[in-house]
């Protein structure tokens, strides 16, 4: 028996022993666990001594699983057991994504992705929710429905917040028969930094001199066109003049505009100028600071 689709030509037959003979008016019993089945059993007569008993199973299973049936005639108990599976294809392919996902930055616009099936079998099959693999923090969720008879598509939708760039990996298993997509998930991007780097970056908090520690010193950097993902926290060493280091703790850009904060520390070895190449959300810029004897 199939999950959603009505029992046909089903049937189960029970032995007894010590039979009298006698009549018996029938039954008619409910199923448990699965529900959504009858097993009836038509009015008749015990045989004298060993028999069977044909009860006949009608109905549309609600789910998958073990439909139990208590069967009560001639004094006697028994439970009559019938495993239910879920309506099943043939294959099962998956398809391409729809929508973009971005590190650290939550789903709510529609991302789906689609599996296509041939040879369903128009039986019933659960909801599904499949977490993803390699870029953790996603779940994609199958609705439960009915496969056609054939040929169909199934729509799967993603929620959650990816942990980090790279593929998130889902793997479907569905009407005996798997399939598995890698969804990318973009990196926290940004379309230009500090005006597109023709501009320098003042220092705040004092000046840099040779042999001298950096103390409460830093620069800000602004940006645009952020896609509210994830960057990671850097350390920066100077060139030029060494020594120094500009340190970027982890965020997340904002969505649009917006200003990085680097702080700078550490001793120059020397006067002159000591350089900060910056990378970060796809965008390259080199900063100056002189450094005084």
């Amino acid at each position: 028996m199939v999950h959603g689709l009505s029992a046909s030509g089903v049937s189960s037959v029970i032995s007894y022993t010590g039979g009298n003979g006698g009549s018996h008016s029938g039954q008619t019993v409910n199923s448990t666990g699965v529900s959504g089945l009858t097993a009836t059993l038509t009015a008749g007569n015990f045989v004298n001594g060993n028999g069977t008993l044909n009860y006949v199973i009608s109905g549309t299973p609600t789910s998958s699983g073990t439909a139990r049936f208590a069967i009560n005639i001639g004094g006697q108990t028994c439970e009559l057991t019938r495993t239910v599976v879920e309506g099943s294809v043939a294959t099962l392919t998956c398809g391409s994504p729809s929508g973009t996902l971005v590190a650290g930055l939550p789903v709510t616009t529609s991302v789906t992705f689609q599996a296509s099936y041939t040879g369903g079998n128009g039986g019933a099959y659960s909801e599904k929710t499949i977490n993803s693999t390699g870029v953790t923090g996603l779940t994609a969720v199958l609705t439960a429905g009915t496969f056609a008879s054939g040929s169909g598509i199934l729509t799967l939708t993603i929620t959650g917040t990816p942990s980090g760039s790279g593929n998130a990996t889902f793997l479907v298993n569905v009407g005996g028969q798997t399939c598995s997509i890698a969804f990318p998930v973009n990196p926290g991007l940004i379309t230009s930094l500090n005006s597109g780097c023709t501009t320098s970056s003042p220092l705040v908090g004092g000046t840099l001199r040779f042999n001298t520690e950096a103390v409460g010193t830093s620069f800000t950097l602004n940006y645009t066109g952020g896609n509210g993902g994830i960057h990671n926290s850097q350390t920066v060493p100077s060139t030029l003049v060494t020594g120094l280091t500009a340190t970027l703790a982890a965020g997340s850009f904002n969505i649009g505009s917006g200003t990085l904060t680097y702080n700078v520390g550490g001793i120059p070895t020397s006067s002159g100028t000591a350089r900060f190449t910056i990378t970060i959300g796809g965008q390259t810029c080199t900063f100056d600071f002189p450094v005084t004897p």
